[in-house]
């Protein structure tokens, strides 16, 4: 306990990244092969394929960790924590209990960096765990955390948020009802935990130039990518393939709109 409590900001990093990621992922495989809903409305086929939006979704994985390069005040950070916390008993307890699965949208005959780099994220994360989208709801949680700290760094985070939102849509990684409904959720968790949060003074934020080490991080991330794509390695299909097989039949059938669970 005192090792804790000498290392709360540690402690707090690993708390979030372990529950961002294990019940994530632990869920999405367990949800493979369940009967699961589609929730395509209209709106959905409207809104076109977009392959350069992956360099904003993939940003998501740095904005989850703004808070602790951006954040000097422990109690705002036990805040966000909080509210991550509400945030994810919900999610994972709708992706059990009524699971949505994507139908994914790739086009064979795009090559290059960001077709690869599609690929790759798809064959990470099955098409599942949609309903509602973690993607932006944690995203927008961290930056109205980043701006409670911060109003420069949390403004730019709030901007790259409502961005992470459009890209899960462009990418065909989310339906629209997917993000209304985080929106909905980290707005809860935003009013009910950093709602009465008050500032205490110049001491609640680090120096900004902190906070350049996540695009430091994602440039280096990014470049690592293309060394691995530029050396030819290749991926192995995606056992999820036959979504994206199916993308042009599923568009077009007035079934898929809403597809309830039996």
């Amino acid at each position: 306990m005192n090792f804790l409590r000498r290392h709360e900001r540690l402690a707090l990093f690993v708390y979030v990244f372990v529950a961002a990621t294990v019940p994530y992922f632990f869920i999405n495989r367990f949800n493979d092969g369940r009967v699961s809903a589609r929730l395509a409305l209209p709106v959905d086929e409207l809104i076109p394929y977009q392959q350069p939006w992956e360099f904003i979704y993939m940003s998501f994985q740095l904005m989850t960790f703004l808070p602790f390069v951006i954040v000097r005040d422990l109690a705002l950070l036990h805040r966000m924590a909080r509210a991550a916390t509400s945030i994810w008993i919900v999610a994972y307890g709708t992706f059990l209990l009524y699971p949505v699965e994507m139908v994914r949208w790739v086009d064979p005959t795009r090559e290059g960096f960001l077709a690869w780099g599609v690929r790759l994220n798809n064959l990470a994360d099955g098409p599942f765990n949609c309903f509602p989208s973690l993607h932006v709801s944690i995203a927008v949680l961290m930056a109205f955390t980043a701006w409670k700290a911060d109003r420069v760094v949390g403004g730019v985070a709030v901007v790259l948020a409502f961005l992470i939102a459009v890209s899960t849509l462009t990418l065909k990684q989310h339906y629209v009802v997917d993000v209304l409904a985080a929106f909905v959720l980290s707005g809860t968790a935003c009013a009910v935990f950093l709602g009465p949060y008050r500032e205490r003074g110049p001491h609640v934020a680090l120096r900004r130039r902190t906070a350049l080490v996540l695009p430091a991080l994602y440039a280096v991330a990014i470049a690592g990518l293309y060394v691995a794509y530029s050396r030819g390695v290749e991926l192995p299909p995606s056992k999820w393939t036959h979504l994206e097989r199916d993308v042009s039949r599923a568009a077009g059938s007035a079934t898929n709109f809403v597809t309830p669970l039996p």
